[in-house]
């Protein structure tokens, strides 16, 4: 039967039985597609190891008997976690940003003999390892000293981008940033 597995295209053939109304795959098309082996009992034939595909968390399939053809889609759960790192050199640990600020800043003068422009954009930002919090703001066309809109400056914008993180991973880079701390004192 030819398999896809969230639209990758990847339209392999393989070996997909049957179990009354449950579909089985084996186990080593599991492991090259990176989905995790489901829990349960898996079912033997011909020297293969088969798992029910509806025990992999969230995965739905759709079975086209004419075609010979089973589409499943599944989450981010079904898979491995999957760690790459370069040969001969140890795998990196997270670091957790400490707090701190920044200040951007892009300033325009023309000088002409009538007068003389200036103009600014500034932009400063607060981050910690929940987020970032910036706030732009404008100095248009200031003439002489003054701004045609009575005022000096205006606030462009605002952005507060949070970070939202699994409290288990969050937990996790706690940990290995204190261990690495603890291992380099």
């Amino acid at each position: 039967m030819q398999v896809d597995l969230n639209q990758q295209g990847l339209n392999e053939t393989v070996i997909v039985l049957r179990a009354g109304a449950r579909l089985l795959i084996a186990a080593e098309d599991l492991r090259r597609w990176r989905l995790r082996t489901p829990d349960g009992l898996p079912y033997m034939r011909d020297g293969r190891t088969y798992f029910p595909l509806g025990a992999l968390p969230g995965v739905q399939y759709r079975l086209d008997e004419a075609r010979q053809t089973l589409a499943i889609t599944t989450g981010p759960e079904a898979f491995i976690e999957t760690v790459s790192t370069l040969p001969g050199s140890p795998a990196s640990t997270a670091i957790l940003p400490q707090p701190g600020v920044f200040l951007n800043y892009s300033v325009s003068i023309v000088d002409t003999e009538e007068f003389t422009t200036r103009s600014g954009l500034f932009d400063a930002g607060l981050f910690t390892r929940h987020g970032v919090l910036t706030s732009s703001l404008l100095a248009p066309e200031l003439h002489d000293g003054r701004t045609p809109l009575d005022g000096m400056a205006r606030r462009v914008e605002v952005l507060d981008e949070r970070v939202q993180l699994h409290p288990s991973i969050l937990a996790r880079a706690e940990r290995v940033a204190r261990s690495s701390a603890a291992s380099a004192s």
